[in-house]
């Protein structure tokens, strides 16, 4: 099937233009004490639950939490999460290594955007930049451990669920800043439709001059753009239609000096939500999502310009699901089953020049699809008991069985034991298993050699954890101390003759040990505290030569409302020393202090300003941007300041 030209994008839009002004659920039954906590959605137990009584440990992000924090993209905002450390790979993503569950490609978690599954069909990759922007979410949920009780594969390390907002009127942003930053952005919502666009253009917000993957000095190209068209409706109240287009263009970030390199690519994710009944007693929801996806990437010699290499990608996927709910006495039943098929539409390369061997005397072609099939289908069913036996305790037990097409019947399971006291206390024991299924790209990757990778395992994960909460008027203080085994661990090492790269399952197993601790306070003085650490002992999840984890991290927010017209605030992240196992000698893997800070104010007339800035102080990693072979570069952005102004309008 050929992939969406821009006529089927206007015509998904105009279908869901067709809408008609409906209300949400109705949860006007509900206590007020439950009221005051209500998540509309959880991706932790697919009901309405508070984060103390989630069966699994989650961070909430709230509209008022993002707008303080300032984050700009999910990799900025992950950093504020105690056990998650971030990575940059030089296709300018942020990978998320949850809980010592290091990546290249962000493939050890699912993300969910209303609902709906994003993620690379090649790579596996979950978005976790510009091409998301976080002023369009109205939550961020971030739940740390095995999901795939009820999220199926790739849910490993977690699940990231982000909820966009309803506008009721109009908002206009614009931003500018260094990096020849220039952002734009609509929010729209009148009448039960939903309309959010946004445009940046700015050059890498990196220093340019940096070391490649091969060692040698660089100057990497700069300009980088995205785009994002999004569109929800409800037609009527039990139904809910969404579409959402986006595009990207930017360099790799680390590319040998001999050539230059980028990528673009395009998606189309069409989506309609069908809810019968409440989400609380008795209740059906069916989900049907439709995915394009095609990218381009491709490299030129740089002194003649001359096309050096080209990877050409397109897929589309089709998932269903139906979830049911019902109340039997102090016992909540969720069952449900899913379907998904995966078409590939074509995953080739063409290699004609080596930074290492100049121009090839023979072009290198691989079709990744030959000798494969190209259609996936895929299904589960799950099943997820939430019983009360009393005020103070809840029990959950969770299982699925997933049929892959390519791995099999794996079997998955969880089991959760809240209790929460009355006086703002909860205490929760969690078991759980998971797992990931490899990508395509690390089944079928294209060697530059003549070595044949060997077949691969998914990865398993079992998980126990304690956890607690507890709250008191404005503080809240939240901590999880917990232990992993991972099995058939997927690592890149290197061809035996050194030309290329494979992917291969590690011996043995994998254990990691970890404590997260949040504490936050938000009341109504003009001072608010948010401070996050993560403590890190991982055995066997840290592959030589790379990459390395560091054994501790940690944020500190604090928000000051000066008067009336100012709001300041302070972000410290910081980051403690790694072992230095890449070999390169002006390698330094030294803890690291990063500062960013902004203000922020109303202007009147419905306009408001925020002028922030991020690394204030500059600091620069001296990583070499080396992932050859394994070998990682936590490097951050360089400083970056920027000036936003937006302006609310009420119908």
């Amino acid at each position: 099937m050929p992939p969406p030209s821009r006529w089927s994008l206007c015509c998904a839009l105009a279908w869901a233009l067709a809408a008609s002004p409906t209300h949400g659920a109705d949860y006007s039954h509900l206590p007020l004490a439950e009221l005051v906590d209500l998540e509309v959605f959880s991706a932790a137990s697919l009901l309405p639950t508070a984060p103390g009584r989630a069966p699994a440990t989650v961070y909430v992000f709230r509209r008022d939490d993002l707008a303080r924090l300032h984050p700009r993209t999910l990799g900025e905002l992950a950093e504020l999460v105690p056990g998650i450390q971030t990575n940059q790979y030089r296709k300018r993503h942020t990978a998320l290594w949850s809980r010592g569950l290091i990546n290249r490609y962000n493939d050890k978690m699912v993300l969910l955007l209303d609902g709906v599954r994003l993620a690379d069909f090649y790579y596996g990759a979950l978005p976790s930049g510009d091409e998301l922007p976080l002023d369009q979410m109205e939550r961020v949920e971030v739940v740390l451990g095995p999901a795939s009780s009820l999220h199926g594969a790739n849910a490993l390390a977690g699940v990231v669920s982000l909820t966009t907002r309803d506008v009721h009127g109009a908002e206009l942003r614009a931003l500018a800043g260094n990096f020849a930053s220039r952002r734009a952005a609509l929010a729209l919502g009148e009448g039960g439709v939903q309309l959010y666009a946004s445009a940046l253009s700015r050059d890498l917000p990196y220093h340019r001059d940096r070391q490649s993957f091969a060692g040698d000095r660089v100057v990497v190209p700069a300009a980088e753009d995205y785009a994002t068209l999004h569109l929800k409706a409800r037609p009527r109240p039990s139904l809910r239609l969404a579409a959402r287009y986006g595009q990207w263009r930017h360099p790799f970030a680390f590319i040998p000096a001999t050539q230059d390199a980028f990528v673009e690519g395009e998606r189309l994710d069409l989506s309609a939500r069908w809810q019968l009944g409440d989400a609380l007693d008795r209740g059906l929801e069916l989900a049907l999502d439709q995915g394009f996806d095609r990218a381009r990437e491709w490299e030129e010699e740089r002194r003649s310009g001359a096309l050096a290499y080209r990877e050409v990608r397109r897929a589309h996927r089709t998932h269903f699901a139906a979830t049911g709910r019902i109340r039997l006495g102090n016992h909540l039943l969720t069952a449900g089953l899913t379907a998904d098929r995966e078409v590939l539409d074509r995953v080739d390369a063409l290699r004609l020049f080596r930074y290492d061997l100049g121009f090839l005397q023979e072009p290198q072609f691989g079709d990744l699809l030959r000798g494969i099939d190209r259609e996936a289908l895929d299904g589960a069913l799950f099943v997820q008991d939430l019983w009360q036996p009393n005020p103070d305790w809840t029990l959950v037990y969770g299982a699925r069985r997933d049929h892959l097409d390519r791995y099999g019947d794996p079997f998955n399971h969880r089991l959760a034991a809240v209790w929460t006291g009355r006086a703002g206390h909860s205490l929760k024991f969690l078991y759980g298993t998971a797992l990931r299924a490899p990508s395509l790209r690390e089944r079928f990757k294209n060697l530059e050699s003549d070595f044949a990778a060997p077949p691969l395992n998914p990865e398993r994960l079992t998980s126990w954890e304690v956890a607690w909460n507890h709250r008191r008027g404005p503080w809240e203080l939240q901590g999880s101390a917990y232990r992993q085994r991972v099995e058939d661990l997927i690592a890149e090492v290197p061809t035996p003759d050194g030309a290329d790269e494979y992917f291969a399952n590690r011996e043995g197993n994998a254990r990691i040990r970890g404590v997260e601790l949040l504490l936050a306070h938000r009341g109504a003085g003009p001072v608010g505290v948010r401070a996050a650490l993560g403590l890190l002992d991982a055995d066997g999840a840290d592959p030589s030569p790379g990459p390395y984890l560091a054994p501790w991290t940690g944020s500190l927010h604090l928000d000051w409302r000066w008067n009336a017209a100012v709001e300041i605030d302070l972000v410290v992240r910081f980051t403690g020393r790694r072992r230095d196992r890449n070999g390169f000698a002006d390698d330094d893997p030294g803890g690291r202090l990063l500062f960013d800070a902004s203000a922020s104010g109303p202007l009147g007339g419905g306009f408001s300003w925020r002028l922030a800035v991020r690394n204030l102080a500059d600091a620069r990693s001296r990583d070499p941007a080396a992932d050859f072979g394994a070998q990682y570069n936590p490097e951050g952005p360089a400083r970056e300041l920027w000036l936003e102004v937006f302006w609310t309008g009420r119908p």
